[in-house]
């Protein structure tokens, strides 16, 4: 049973897209935490915290292709932890006990926040290509039917007679301001509480 329009048979397609839904998906939720622990494995590693054998296996292993993803989640329903078994998956593939060197130090918040802001800067990047695009539309509409005329519309009601141009115009305009918009709110995202390695990938 679907929980929301998100993931509703009959109206996701009208509230989300399959690229998206992608992004957010378990499956990507998980691999956007690995990428985490191989970032900071890698750097523990360069700063001589811990082994570089272990920061290059722990790297190597650290994929969602190499887990069983309805297992974790199995897992976290039985200890109600949401990383500990992604991490103890991840461990039991590294070879010479060297997993045991991964999540060394960092907090389990720190993991969430960073890989919810990982997965908003993959969907942040779709955002602005579809936005450039509408904005492109919105431009070409404006210079085709520049002598085209319209109703004009005011609180849902007809008003005084207008031309497509204008108003295509004014909203590629608008457009330009909100792709602005698009790109302080990463900046802002990234800045706030994302997690302490935020920038991992």
């Amino acid at each position: 049973m679907a929980s929301g329009v998100f993931d509703d048979a009959l109206l996701k397609h009208l509230w989300s897209t399959d690229e998206l839904r992608a992004i957010f998906s378990d499956t990507n939720r998980v691999q956007k935490w690995y990428d985490y622990e191989s970032a900071l494995a890698l750097e523990q590693a360069a700063l001589g915290i811990i082994p570089e054998a272990a920061a290059c296996e722990i790297a190597a292993k650290a994929s969602v292709k190499n887990v069983d993803v309805e297992a974790i989640a199995v897992e976290i329903r039985h200890i109600k932890h949401p990383l500990v078994p992604a991490l103890k998956a991840v461990e039991k593939l590294c070879r010479d006990g060297l997993g045991e060197y991964i999540h060394f130090g960092p907090t389990t918040q720190d993991v969430l926040d960073t890989g919810t802001v990982l997965q908003i800067k993959e969907a942040h990047a779709i955002f602005l290509r579809d936005v450039r695009a509408i904005g492109r539309a919105l431009a070409r509409l404006a210079e085709a039917h520049r002598a085209t005329p319209m109703v004009g519309r005011s609180q849902w009601r007809a008003g005084a007679a207008d031309h497509v141009r204008p108003q295509s115009g004014h909203l590629a305009l608008g457009d330009g301001t909100q792709l602005q918009k698009a790109h302080r709110s990463l900046r802002t995202v990234q800045r706030g509480k994302g997690g302490l390695l935020h920038h991992a990938a």
